[in-house]
């Protein structure tokens, strides 16, 4: 029973529609009181199919706390140093990826899918005049990503911010590209690989990697594209929610995110991102967990990532 919740929920759009087609053979050939039996059958098999879910992930939410706990005992350490002389350390390094690590073990309890966490930051690129994004940290368990961030290294593979649909949506830049301004506190996208006008700098430097002269010709077609991206995604995420570490309360006051307590305009500490390698995993009431998160390490990090 521990994985029905997470089987409906990673199958339900397969199980809705053989429901579907089990109702048009019913209701083409079935008698009345077929119609009857098989509209009841679906009532029911809705509401245990939505039960099973909400009660997968509610047992996930409760687990997921102590997880939270312990990664905030880690992270909170470095507060403990002398600020004023406070510099970057291997230690601190350590206690941040603890962090990350707890998140994303938690997250994998909520979600029964796989997890990857990492603090992202932007730099400006003096010769080139834009800003492109830097993989601070990561999660302890996603040494996958770390070895494709250090081969992106080796070929110099830049991801611009103005490529990556998660992260420039998030801010605007001014005339001159050199000021960012913060215009939305997250960002979520559940079905990655339905979203025609999703932009994606490592899908695109996997598709232009290929050597296939058959893939080569279809993603040259706008709409054979569509199909092969739905069909074999490049990359093992499917669903993400990003969120500047800011504080909790902030508001939208005009084009940019106010900090309501400093009435000032909001300057991130970096971004929190988390993905899942299937789509729907992540929900729109993750993103006020993960805001909380971002809220809760914004001072212990205000030292590291300056």
């Amino acid at each position: 029973m521990k994985y029905l919740g997470p089987f409906f929920e990673k199958y339900s759009s397969l199980i809705s529609l053989a429901l579907t087609i089990i109702g048009l053979v019913v209701f083409k050939v079935g008698n009345e009181g077929y119609k009857i039996y098989y509209l009841s059958f679906l009532f029911l098999s809705f509401i245990t199919l939505y039960y099973a879910i909400e009660g997968s992930r509610y047992k996930g939410y409760y687990k997921a706390f102590g997880r939270f706990n312990s990664g905030f005992a880690d992270i909170h350490s470095i507060s403990n140093v002398d600020i004023d002389n406070h510099k970057e350390s291997a230690g601190d390094r350590y206690l941040i990826k603890n962090f990350l690590s707890s998140v994303q073990k938690a997250f994998e309890e909520i979600t029964q899918s796989r997890i990857s966490v990492c603090i992202k930051v932007i730099i400006f690129d003096e010769e080139k005049k834009k800003y492109f994004l830097h993989t601070f940290l990561r999660d302890g368990y996603s040494e996958h990503r770390e070895a494709l961030d250090r081969e992106d290294m080796n070929k110099s593979v830049i991801h611009w911010l103005d490529s990556n649909t998660s992260f420039n949506t998030l801010f605007s830049v001014d005339k001159d590209g050199t000021t960012l301004t913060l215009v939305k506190p997250f960002f979520i996208k559940r079905y990655m690989p339905w979203s025609s006008s999703y932009k994606n700098s490592r899908v695109d430097h996997t598709l232009d990697s290929t050597k296939n002269h058959l893939i080569q010709y279809i993603l040259e077609k706008k709409f054979l594209r569509r199909i092969y991206l739905l069909l074999a995604w490049p990359v093992d995420y499917r669903s993400s929610i990003v969120v500047p570490i800011i504080p909790y309360k902030v508001e939208k006051i005009g084009e940019a995110v106010y900090d309501l307590e400093r009435k000032s305009k909001v300057i991130p500490k970096g971004l929190l991102c988390i993905d899942s390698n299937y789509s729907s995993a992540l929900r729109l009431r993750d993103v006020e967990l993960m805001r909380g998160l971002a809220d809760g390490i914004y001072n212990d990090l205000k030292n590291v990532l300056k």
